[in-house]
């Protein structure tokens, strides 16, 4: 965070300034403005996509599942596979 002294005819004030496109001669509901603008974007562009979703049916999810069980088996027996290759080099080693 950077303070930016800036002047005004009434009073002088500090603007807190977050981003480097803000300029202090912004007043501060304006700097608070343009710091909500990209979350309130954020926040209509998920409910938008949110709105789209559908939940997937039942042979869509089996079919997922099915997917992510074979991955899961997979990656299991590479880590066995490693682990039983592991174990007698580790003793050869160790010895």
């Amino acid at each position: 965070i950077r303070l930016l002294f800036s002047s005004t005819s009434t009073s002088k004030r500090f603007c807190c300034c977050l981003c480097p496109y803000l300029s202090p001669n912004f007043s501060i509901m304006d700097d608070i403005k343009n710091l909500a603008a990209p979350i309130k974007k954020f926040a209509q562009n998920s409910q938008m996509f949110l709105n789209k979703c559908e939940k997937p049916n039942r042979k869509e999810f089996f079919k997922l599942a099915t997917a992510t069980l074979i991955g899961f088996a997979i990656m299991g027996f590479i880590g066995f596979g490693v682990k039983l290759v592991h174990i007698p080099i580790n003793n050869i080693l160790v010895s």
